[in-house]
């Protein structure tokens, strides 16, 4: 069942969703939550890659905008520290008005587990013939929730799952 903004405040209020900073009441749209870019991204590093060993340079965002080149391809943090129990899944799209520039925020990682916990990496690509501009703190992109129809056993972090980036506090690189 997806969660609408009424369902998405009452589990906000009994802890299965986490958000902080705390979203401003403008964020909360019908049935989802909008999230923002945080202070900086990682960008390819075009030298010292290498096929299936891909190094990136951390780049301080500010909130004055830089562009994204066309066909562009970054990893970005969102300002928001995310959250959510075993009870509750999630999703991130792009705002419609960042899609109306171009951007895109995710290749294929726009699904959240039940039990995630720490700040989610974006991938942003630049699909438009023309710069487009990003900054620092910009609503760039929309969490979905569904509830699941009874609590998963083993949640993101489960020890026999692997999950690579539970609990992360930047942007990350591939982890294998």
């Amino acid at each position: 069942m997806l969660l609408s903004d009424i369902d998405i405040r009452a589990y906000i209020a009994t802890g299965d969703i986490y958000i902080m900073p705390f979203p401003q009441d403008s964020a909360f749209q019908s049935a989802s939550i909008d999230v923002h870019l945080g202070d900086h991204i990682l960008v390819l590093d075009l030298k010292a890659s290498l096929p299936g060993n891909l190094q990136w340079i951390d780049t301080k965002l500010q909130r004055t905008p830089i562009y994204l080149e066309p066909q562009e391809f970054i990893l970005a943090p969102l300002l928001e520290h995310i959250s959510i129990s075993n009870r509750v899944a999630a999703s991130i799209h792009g705002k419609s008005s960042i899609g109306r520039m171009g951007i895109s925020v995710h290749c294929t990682a726009g699904y959240i587990d039940p039990g995630w916990n720490g700040i989610l990496t974006l991938e942003i690509s630049n699909v438009s013939p023309v710069p487009a501009p990003i900054f620092a703190g910009m609503a760039i992109a929309q969490l979905r929730f569904d509830l699941l129809s009874q609590p998963c056993v083993r949640a993101y972090g489960h020890p026999h799952l692997e999950s690579h980036y539970q609990y992360s506090t930047t942007a990350k690189g591939t982890k294998f």
